[in-house]
């Protein structure tokens, strides 16, 4: 199932990157079946990780990051928290410890399927984030929580927990609380490449999340050395030397590049659609792209041409 001369296409990209970053992105697998409280993967699923483990091994990536939604509906609260722990256990046997989660609405568990109305409603199973950060963010590369940072070869990774989508409209107090920790950590620190790792770009359509919006805004703040104030505390980056490179997302289910407030965003399709389908990705700083080369079911050829080149200035 590997067609590892994909994986050439990626490590010719890789071979003169000195100052950048190279890793493993999927995102949106919703590997758990759905309409099902007992919750399990999904029988078409069941090694896909497993193949993902291998082109990782393959392409000398540093690590994985996943962004998010391995849920679907309908699951018991306890089954849930048995998928996530079953999951983390599955990226752990194909990854090792060289992997990050992102948290997706989907993994809320909060939707259920009613069979009388033929859609799916709120459950009564609702996960609260003392489950989440137990059944995936207990290990301390993440602190205890589903919003973090962690340092690449030459970039440092803020991943954000997006919440839900349903009545998003306006920025949740998480939201509030992560943009005030991300403006803490830009004024403590000065980290020379910074990428910014949530679900959601957008609610839906082209509809912005509004924490996402608020983060892209800081960092446009950011690059300018400009200053800002958010919750009676003012910032000023006028002496940072760093620089917000880039966000990359899913929830949308789609492969987008967009600009906003400056900064590159990628978005990549979700993983069952072609499945395993993923992006091989290599950053190159100094010569400010980004080149993500897909992996799927389908032919090399084909796959070739879902390569992208994103410029970073």
């Amino acid at each position: 199932m590997c067609d590892m001369t994909k994986t050439a296409r990626y490590l010719a990209l890789t071979a003169g990157i000195t100052n950048g970053e190279k890793f493993l992105y999927f995102t949106d697998p919703h590997y758990v079946e759905s309409k099902k409280p007992e919750g399990r993967i999904h029988p078409a699923y069941e090694h896909m990780l497993d193949v993902m483990g291998e082109y990782f091994c393959a392409s000398h990536a540093s690590f994985a990051l996943s962004g998010g939604d391995w849920l679907n509906n309908t699951n018991t609260r306890e089954a849930a928290i048995l998928n996530m722990k079953d999951i983390d256990a599955r990226m752990q046997a194909a990854f090792g410890d060289a992997f990050y989660l992102v948290f997706g609405n989907h993994d809320y568990n909060y939707q259920t399927w009613e069979e009388e109305k033929a859609s799916v409603t709120r459950s009564p199973h609702w996960l609260t984030l003392d489950e989440i950060n137990a059944a995936w963010y207990s290990d301390k590369k993440y602190g205890g929580r589903s919003y973090y940072s962690f340092a690449g070869e030459n970039t440092t990774f803020y991943v954000f927990n997006s919440g839900i989508d349903w009545g998003h409209t306006v920025m949740s107090e998480l939201d509030v609380e992560q943009v005030g920790w991300f403006l803490d950590q830009l004024a403590t620190r000065d980290d020379a490449h910074i990428a910014l790792a949530p679900h959601m770009l957008y609610i839906f359509g082209t509809n912005l999340n509004p924490g996402t919006a608020k983060l892209l805004e800081i960092a446009e703040v950011y690059n300018a050395r400009g200053r800002i104030s958010f919750q009676d505390k003012h910032y000023d980056f006028s002496g940072k030397t760093g620089r917000v490179e880039f966000l990359i997302a899913g929830h949308s289910h789609r492969d987008e590049v967009s600009t906003y407030n400056g900064i590159p965003c990628v978005l990549t399709v979700n993983n069952g659609v072609s499945c395993p389908s993923f992006d091989l990705v290599a950053v190159d700083y100094d010569a400010r792209k980004i080149c993500l080369t897909r992996i799927n079911a389908a032919p090399a050829e084909e796959t070739a041409a879902l390569d992208r080149i994103v410029p970073l200035d």
